[in-house]
Formats: structure tokens, sequence, C-alpha cells
């Protein structure tokens, strides 16, 4: 069935073009009286587009015969040629251009000799091209609505990356806040410490004031039981200047580890804090480490 439709276009290509060609010729043969010689050029141009056109079309070049037989029709203006531009339309599986072209072939070329046939076909093509523009409406529709899923897709992604960021902002808070009430705690007792050792080194001062005024201080005979109280005011003293020392220290990292920072999601790693115990037969204590 194909084949035969494609014989019968042949067929009628061949025939227009004939047709065409012999009006040609005659049109060159009244030219002494009734054209300029610009006129005749041109329909001598116009024939060698419409042949070049032909052989185009022969050979499977439809869009390169297309343009000549265009070519063609702009030099001659014959409605002929809308029957060729058609062929190459369909041929190209240009439904509508080809309805278009053949239904205005039908209508300024008034002596057709297959008028039913072509008629139907012009028919044929009509039910072509309403099935292209349903399909171009639906590849439409499918375009829109991909578009339309990736703009979900990617407004998804967005949420997802606000309600991440979200979260490791609450858990910073919440380190935040975790590290500096023991921060709060460690200057407190930072401030104790001073105080203490404050008046501990008063009253170490006060006692050495005393032992001094003893008349033992001058020979350095003073017994265990007279400077006992300046040892212990002195311990005093290195107690609370540690623990002002300890305190302020701790709270310093404290503040430091849970203060407020930029956070990415793939940013350099927060400072770290570790504390580990240690003591030996006559001291002890708090080591503290970390990265900054």
């Amino acid at each position: 069935m194909l084949s035969s439709c494609l014989v019968r276009d042949a067929l009628l290509a061949i025939v227009t073009s004939t047709l065409w060609l012999v009006s040609s010729a005659a049109l060159a043969q009244e030219a002494d009286g009734e054209q300029t010689t610009d006129e005749v050029t041109s329909d001598e141009e116009a024939v060698l587009h419409f042949r070049s056109g032909e052989a185009y079309f022969h050979s499977g070049e439809y869009d390169a015969a297309l343009r000549e037989f265009r070519r063609s029709y702009d030099l001659s203006e014959r409605a002929e040629l809308f029957f060729n531009m058609s062929l190459c339309h369909e041929r190209m599986d240009q439904f509508t251009e080809a309805e278009a072209l053949l239904h205005r072939y039908l209508d300024e070329v008034e002596e057709i000799l297959n008028r039913p046939q072509l008629e139907r076909k012009l028919e044929r093509l009509r039910e072509r091209s309403s099935q292209e523009g349903q399909q171009a409406d639906q590849q439409e529709q499918e375009r829109l609505a991909e578009e339309q899923r990736q703009r979900d897709e990617q407004a998804r992604q967005q949420e997802l990356l606000r309600q991440e960021q979200l979260r490791q902002e609450r858990e910073a808070e919440a380190q935040r806040n975790t590290l500096f009430t023991p921060a709060v705690i460690s200057w407190g007792v930072g401030g104790a410490g001073l105080i203490l050792g404050g008046v501990a080194l008063g009253l170490y001062f006060g006692k050495k004031g005393e032992i001094e005024d003893l008349p033992c201080s001058a020979t350095s005979t003073c017994t265990r039981a007279q400077v006992e109280g300046l040892d212990n005011r002195a311990l005093l003293v290195d107690i609370g200047f540690g623990l002002a020392i300890a305190g302020a220290a701790t709270g310093v990292l404290l503040w430091m580890l849970g203060r407020p920072q930029p956070q990415e999601l793939e940013g350099p790693p927060r400072p770290q804090l570790s504390v580990a115990p240690w003591m030996n037969q006559t001291d002890g204590g708090l080591v503290l480490e970390g990265s900054f």
C-alpha cells in the first residue's frame, strides 16, 4: 500500500512538472512580443531551479528539493509548484505544511486532471496533520511536566538543605548552652579561689609579721609550733590562687568551645577538649587538652 502511494505521488509530480515545463516553453516562445528580457531570464532561472529540485527529489534530498522548488516559485509565481513543495514536506513527515500547500494548489490551480484523488489525499494529510498537532501538544505537555518536576525536586532539595542547616544550628546552640553553664561555674570557682588566695595571703603576711616580732626570729630558733600557722596560711594561698588559675583557664576553654560561630555543612571541625586526671605519690590534678 505504501509503495503504491509513493508511485502515485511520483507520477503526480511528473505530470505536474511536465505541464509546468510545457507552459514555460510556451511562455519562452511568446517572449518576442509579450515579455521583457528580464522576464525571460527569470523564467529560464525558474526552470533551472525546478529541474534542480526534481533531481534532488528523486535522489531523496527533500530539503534541498524544497529549497529549489521555492526559488522556482519566487521567480515564476506558478501555483503548480505548491504541489511539488507539498510532496517534499510530506516526505519529511511535515504534514501540517504539506496539507497547507496542497490546499493552496487545489484552490489556485483550476485545471487538475486528478482533482478527486488529490482531494482525498488532502483529507488524509489533514488527519496526519491533526495527529502531528496532538503529538506536538503531548510533547509540550510532557516537557512542561518535566520542567515542573525538576523545579519541584530542586525546591525539595533546597528545603531539605534548609532543614539540615536549622538542625545543625539548633545542635550548635544546644552545645553552646551546655558548655556555657560549666564555663560560668568554672569562672565562679576561679573567682572564689582568687578571694581565698587573697584572704589567705593577708593572713600569711599577718602571721609572718607576728613571727618576725618574736625574739626567736632573730636567731632562727623558733619552734615548729610557732611557725606552723604560717605554713597553713601559705598552703591556703597556693590552693586559692591555684583554684583561681584553674577555674579561669577551664572557663575560657569551655567558652571557646561553645562560642557562637558560623557552621557549614562541610566546614572545618569544631574545637575539641579532653580532660584527664593524673596522680602520683605526692601530687594530683587534672590535665586539659584541646584543639582549636
